[in-house]
């Protein structure tokens, strides 16, 4: 399968012209839809519908789109290694990792890893991360940009073509400052939650949970909110503005943060690994996974067996 094709089909499907994705590839229009039609034929289906709104996928397209995306990415990882290989260093590793595992102690791992590769004072290896939500997550690793993900997985966000590796339990709870007027509560009702400020992230995956919660106890969501995409600046409320939000505990711990007695609180929900399930890992992220299940034992997920309330 030529690379060029798959980088000129990928141009298409994200134009949805033929006009545009020719001038972004450099090609003319015939050439492009020469190029377009040899692919078609390798695969031995059509892959794309011209109509009057533009150019679409059809569904045999969809799936290439996916496949073309990973292999476009895996080759300019191959190129990117051997190009490593060459200068005597030992190859390549992105990991995205989520927000809450920044000041975790992953670096521990993350530097161990690279000086078990060290050549006298030279690193031998790259490491890359990348900050994301399990929304950036998934479609990283689908497309073959990143060789793991460090993530809080909701099951609704799981989906074919992942695999997911847990590491440590982690409790979330409703949080508050010691001074709001809820902390001192030995029980509270949804009721009570509902009246109060709110700050949120602003995330699908966070969006589905809290309008459960709430709905569970026949409530709608507060309506005195900020929507934030940010845990530190959600801790950052919490603790010197007066709002609620629901954190994992480890984010709070050392600071004046109460979880507060709500409904059906805390709950725990487990960290792990994402990769993708018919791409094996390779050695170096193997390696990786052992050393990050070395560190989390020790880390705050693994020390969180419950949550503390005032």
């Amino acid at each position: 399968m030529d690379l060029r094709q798959l980088r000129h089909f990928i141009a298409v499907v994200e134009q949805g012209s033929f006009s545009r994705a020719a001038q972004q590839v450099h090609l003319t229009q015939p050439a492009l839809t020469r190029s377009i039609r040899a692919l078609e034929d390798f695969v031995g289906t059509q892959l794309l519908d011209r109509g009057a709104s533009g150019v679409r996928s059809t569904r045999a397209g969809q799936a290439m789109y996916q496949h073309a995306k990973f292999m476009i990415n895996e080759a300019e990882r191959a190129r990117h290694e051997v190009r490593l290989a060459a200068e005597g260093l030992g190859g390549e590793l992105t990991l995205a990792v989520g927000e809450m595992f920044v000041d975790h102690h992953i670096h521990r791992a993350i530097a161990r890893l690279v000086t078990e590769h060290d050549q006298g004072s030279v690193p031998q290896v790259s490491v890359t991360v990348r900050q994301v939500f399990i929304e950036e997550a998934v479609p990283l690793l689908l497309d073959g940009q990143v060789d793991l993900a460090l993530v809080v997985a909701p099951a609704s966000r799981m989906g074919p073509g992942l695999a997911f590796q847990a590491l440590a339990p982690v409790p979330f709870a409703v949080f508050a400052g010691v001074d709001h007027p809820l902390a001192g509560a030995a029980s509270l009702t949804m009721a009570d939650l509902t009246r109060q400020r709110w700050a949120l992230l602003d995330r699908p995956h966070a969006d589905d949970f809290m309008v459960r919660y709430f709905a569970g106890g026949r409530q709608a969501m507060p309506s005195a909110s900020v929507r934030v995409d940010s845990l530190a600046l959600m801790r950052s409320l919490v603790l010197h503005e007066g709002f609620l939000a629901l954190l994992p505990a480890d984010m709070v711990m050392g600071s004046t943060a109460t979880a507060l007695a709500a409904p059906d609180m805390p709950i725990v929900r487990q960290a792990g690994l994402l990769h993708r399930s018919d791409a094996p890992l390779r050695p170096l992220a193997q390696r990786l996974v052992a050393l990050l299940r070395d560190t989390f034992p020790a880390g705050p997920a693994g020390q969180a067996g419950g949550v503390k309330r005032t």
